[in-house]
């Protein structure tokens, strides 16, 4: 699905004339949200939903969007809106209605998928055997031990922070100085003058400010770091096992108690975009600001899924592949990067899949495809645009790479 949607941005910068005017408001948006991993469940119900009753925009389009040319792009705004959406492959529709169907489950709903999700596996079934679908991928095989996160680890922890993340939201909302900003913004948005520019830049200092004082963030922060340090164990034991290696692993689990969480200031930027979002879309639609910050209020909840989800994942991805790299480096072993390999995994890190470094080593990341550049991370993922990265580093012996592989650069 982030592939889908970097096709579409891709397009869209291809045929400016075509496509100028589509993939707007909701739809960049909900790119946005697929790409960044920040889908929560009320979002994901929404994408089934779109691409269920819009599948007609790309019935004539052949393989994935990947794969499509001018002539589907181009031909109205139906593909590139489908493909910010996450659609354009078989896989897509069944994760998404997958997922709204868990969501129905968790909510005593009936599940609204049932019918057709029963077709779409039953059709996937069907296929070729000996092709390997984008389903098929190493989290759902009997490999999915080679990663130290699961979903289940990701979903307790959000569970506990949710409900603080919401209220921080709430919080920021009832703020004099944030409402004034928000105003301005809205007000300036329509304008041809850097006012709205100014407007945002202002909300975004007051909510580093209220961020960074807020009691509520160092209990998340706490939290964050207990619930690391068990993964943080547990992941050293099973490497241990693995390497039956015999390295004394508490100077590392010592070490790295006091490695920095640094969610705090994605949690600001992510909050900005999210009120900027809601303030452009809000003045698209011809609404006021007490309206505006109604539909602000109403996304409380919202925000606080998918946020928490978002620190779970990059904060015990983090501390987890922190935790690899010193057991590589006391072991003497090389890290060898394993993606997730399903049709989630962006671009630039399957490129990557299969490189490796030395442990006191950087991974180089392109992702120039996404317009970020290359980034140096020390873990996979652990840069602002490789945020929700599932990969892990497989520890091997040196003798076992080739330096063709190598793609790792010295801090």
């Amino acid at each position: 699905m982030v592939n889908a949607v970097e096709a579409a941005r891709e397009a869209s910068r291809e045929y400016p004339d075509a496509l100028g005017d589509c993939g707007t408001g909701v739809g960049r948006r909900r790119g946005g949200q697929i790409v960044n991993d920040e889908v929560g469940p009320d979002v994901v119900a929404e994408i089934a939903a779109y691409l269920t009753s819009h599948a007609e925009d790309v019935a004539d389009a052949d393989g994935p969007p990947t794969d499509w040319g001018e002539a589907v792009w181009t031909d109205g705004c139906g593909a590139v809106q489908y493909a910010l959406w996450g659609g354009g492959t078989d896989e897509a529709i069944r994760w998404a209605q997958s997922k709204a169907n868990e969501v129905a489950r968790a909510r005593d709903e009936a599940e609204p998928y049932e019918a057709a999700f029963a077709a779409s596996i039953a059709k996937a079934a069907d296929a070729d055997d000996e092709i390997e679908t984008e389903t098929s991928a190493l989290r759902n095989t009997d490999d999915w031990t080679a990663f130290d996160v699961q979903p289940s680890d990701i979903d307790t922890l959000a569970d506990e922070i949710r409900d603080d993340v919401a209220t921080i939201f709430e919080e920021v909302l009832d703020d004099d100085a944030i409402r004034r900003e928000i105003d301005a913004f809205a007000t300036a948005e329509g304008e041809p003058s850097s006012g709205a520019e100014k407007s945002l830049t202002g909300l975004s200092r007051r909510l580093r400010e209220i961020i960074s004082n807020a009691g509520l963030v160092e209990e998340i922060r706490e939290t964050v770091d207990d619930v690391a340090a068990g993964q943080i164990r547990d992941t050293l034991a099973g490497v241990v096992e693995e390497e039956d290696a015999d390295v004394d692993t508490d100077p590392i689990v010592e070490a790295l108690q006091d490695r920095e969480t640094a969610f705090a200031d994605d949690f600001a930027d992510r909050m900005s975009e999210e009120i900027r979002e809601t303030v452009a879309d809000g003045w698209q639609d011809g609404k006021n600001s007490f309206e505006i910050r109604e539909d602000l209020q109403a996304k409380a909840g919202e925000f606080g899924d998918w946020q928490a989800e978002r620190i779970a994942r990059q904060e015990l991805q983090v501390a987890t592949g922190e935790a690899r790299t010193e057991f590589a480096a006391e072991a003497g072993k090389v890290e060898v990067w394993n993606t997730a390999g399903d049709d989630r995994v962006r671009d630039a890190h399957s490129d990557m899949n299969g490189t490796w470094k030395r442990p006191s080593e950087r991974w180089e990341v392109d992702y120039s495809d996404a317009g970020r550049g290359v980034q140096l991370e020390k873990v996979p993922g652990d840069s602002e645009p490789g945020i929700g990265c599932r990969c892990v580093t497989l520890l091997v012996d040196p003798a076992e790479v080739a330096d063709a592989d190598h793609a790792g650069v010295a801090k």
